[in-house]
């Protein structure tokens, strides 16, 4: 299957493969509890639902809503990721272009990869609970200081670095970003 144009809305109804080293480009991609697979990449509007990805690449315009525990093996480049009480797991390396928002205990972000973000967030209050752990390095690259708070962990946001190997930590504009609760499992930081 070649897919040359958008495909509109996907609601899976059953674990699915597609045998396309092509780019998917549903807008939006509803998981419905079930798993997709592709040797190629996924490009969509947005993600919903619980579910798993299989792919080289997961790239999502504008948002994943993480209201239900999802699993992408694979890299993910994504405008906003906003979370309701779940997990996200990453098996690769995560991009976050503009938005990350966790306020519940219960918002759990696993990067087993490289974690890479330019965030742009006027409030305080976008980190407020939760947890993001990463096994790889950990960037916060935004080069403006448009927003006031970029990475700005309060309340009981922590994040834990947890790799096996060095990991390296930098922020582009330092003033913009604070870490609250920083757990450091990692001897190699």
């Amino acid at each position: 299957i070649n897919f040359t144009t958008g495909i509109g809305t996907l609601h899976l109804t059953e674990n699915t493969v597609i045998d396309s080293t092509g780019v998917l480009k549903p807008t939006n991609l509803y998981l419905n509890g079930f798993s997709l697979t592709t040797p190629g990449d996924i490009e969509a509007e947005y993600i919903f639902g619980a579910g798993t990805i299989n792919c080289n690449k997961t790239t999502v315009n504008e948002s994943i809503t993480v209201n239900s525990n999802i699993v992408i093996n694979g890299n993910l480049t994504v405008k906003k990721l906003i979370f309701s009480n779940n997990n996200l797991t990453v098996n690769g390396n995560c991009t976050i272009n503009n938005y990350l928002e966790m306020t519940h205990d219960g918002d759990y972000l696993l990067v087993n990869g490289n974690l890479t973000m330019s965030l742009y967030s006027n409030a305080s209050s976008s980190l407020s609970a939760g947890t993001v752990e990463v096994k790889g390095d950990f960037a916060e690259a935004s080069s403006s200081s448009y927003s006031n708070y970029q990475y700005w962990e309060t309340g009981t946001h922590k994040t834990i670095f947890s790799g096996n190997l060095v990991q390296n930590v930098s922020f582009n504009l330092p003033s913009y970003n604070c870490f609250k609760n920083p757990y450091f499992r990692n001897p190699h930081i």
